[in-house]
């Protein structure tokens, strides 16, 4: 039996969603990629640099970052996702913090401003995308909700990236057990861990990003598992 050196197998490793995304690029056949809850379009334009040659398309509930949209370059859509499509649906956003805007309010003490905006389903909206997908889920808690209105976009999607999360960090969000069960309820299983959210009080984790794939997905297809590893 061949022995591996126990410093050397546990070296490789990608300490951020950008590394795990790199990775996960070398074996994915996305054709193209929906990122729900784009902001300003930051994600989008890196992302671009990893899968290089995908088309892109973002979506947004702000409409004050229209402007930001605009110069990343890519398709987008201004709207609020949800399982069902309504006309008034309660928003909450923190003019000092935007990234954390949700239709779930968070437990934190910062002060948030509520708004009303319109929800759609993404089922509804004419992206024009053909499969494999990527779907980027950035919605602070809403990720199941999202998904619930996204049935037929699902069957094209191999690859969900979504921020889970560990404690309650928006009110009556699911968490990360629940997350997974959905998914498996649908073919999807983890695959990768991205960047990590600490509660500064006693550094315990709260959020992460978190890659799931379809289970019958060939990034999933088997392989040695160490380089050290006999061929025989």
């Amino acid at each position: 039996m061949r022995h591996v050196d126990d410093e050397s197998r546990f070296q490789i490793g990608y300490p951020n969603t950008w590394g795990s995304l790199t990775n996960l690029a070398q074996y994915s056949q996305a054709k193209g990629i929906i990122d729900v809850g784009a902001h300003k379009g930051h994600w989008a334009k890196r992302v671009a640099t990893i899968f290089p040659g995908v088309p892109i398309h973002m979506i947004e509930a702000q409409e004050g970052l229209r402007p930001d949209l605009e110069a990343a370059g890519y398709p987008y859509t201004l709207c609020l996702l949800g399982a069902e499509a309504a006309a008034a649906v309660p928003f909450h956003v923190d003019p000092n913090w935007p990234t954390g805007a949700s239709v779930m309010e968070e437990v934190t003490g910062f002060e948030r401003e509520e708004l009303t905006l319109p929800m759609r389903r993404l089922d509804d909206l004419a992206i024009g995308f053909s499969g494999p997908l990527l779907l980027k889920l950035d919605v602070q808690g809403y990720e199941l909700q999202v998904l619930a209105g996204a049935t037929e976009t699902l069957k094209q999607v191999e690859v969900i990236m979504a921020e889970v999360a560990f404690l309650e960090y928006n009110k009556s969000a699911p968490l990360v057990a629940e997350v997974i069960a959905y998914l498996a309820e649908r073919g999807f299983v983890p695959y990768d861990i991205g960047d990590m959210m600490r509660r500064h009080a006693d550094r315990a984790l709260f959020q992460c990003d978190m890659i799931f794939v379809r289970s019958d997905s060939a990034i999933r297809a088997k392989r040695a598992f160490y380089s050290q590893e006999s061929s025989g």
